[in-house]
């Protein structure tokens, strides 16, 4: 009978222990395994090693994010600019921007149903599902919009996003001019948490000036794309 392997069987080096770590970290080894395991069990293909191998050749999963924001910021807008940083670093990554507001239609004072937050997933889910076809990343700006939304996302999606910023403005950065959109500050502000919640392993707020669009999109593309800035703390 087969005797179980451990890795006392096969010690590694203090030396290689030490470096270890900080390899690790350094080349987002952690994170590509965890994307690639994650990608695996929502698949659950017949063959998985062929499934890795096909997954790494292919160049892992290039990024697949949610930003969202107060109706206050032009979101598209930087998400826009967040897509042309990317593709100006000529690294032959695509990254395709999703937007909630043309996928779904409408808007954020939208009443919430079952069977328009259903709607609104399919049709986010089939957007995602098309661009994955192409081995694109992605990035989704406006959605989800309410808790039954980003529930919807994350367990009938078959695929899911790594990460979500959520962007916030300092508090009377900026006067709304008109009732609607005051109605729209107030519809956010009220399901924003819910979302939150649902989004906390995968979120980080990011405070930001609305004025300065181009240190905004700097730093959102660090948060996303740059393997030293991995490690900023997410919300609990």
């Amino acid at each position: 009978m087969p005797t179980e392997v451990t890795s006392a069987d096969h010690p590694v080096p203090a030396v290689f222990e030490a470096d270890a770590e900080e390899y690790f970290n350094r080349n987002q080894v952690y994170e590509t395994a965890r994307q690639l395991l994650q990608d695996l069990l929502l698949k659950r293909p017949e063959n998985p090693l062929q499934f890795m191998a096909d997954w790494l050749n292919h160049g892992g999963n290039k990024g697949r994010f949610i930003i969202l924001g107060p109706p206050g910021i032009d979101l598209s807008g930087l998400c826009d600019s967040l897509v042309a940083r990317k593709k100006a670093a000529g690294d032959g990554h695509e990254v395709v921007h999703i937007k909630g507001d043309e996928v779904c239609g409408g808007g954020i004072t939208d009443a919430s149903s079952p069977e328009t937050d259903r709607k609104m997933s399919a049709a986010m889910a089939a957007a995602v599902e098309a661009q994955v076809g192409k081995h694109n990343a992605w990035v989704i700006s406006g959605f989800p919009r309410t808790r039954a939304q980003a529930r919807l996302m994350l367990t009938k999606w078959s695929v899911v996003p790594d990460r979500a910023l959520i962007l916030t403005m300092p508090e009377g950065s900026q006067e709304l001019e008109s009732s609607a959109d005051k109605d729209c500050e107030r519809l956010y502000e009220e399901r924003i948490p819910a979302v939150k919640e649902l989004l906390k392993y995968i979120a980080t707020e990011v405070e930001i000036y609305p004025g300065d669009k181009e240190s905004t999109s700097q730093r959102m593309y660090s948060l996303l794309f740059d393997r030293q800035e991995h490690k900023e703390v997410k919300t609990n």
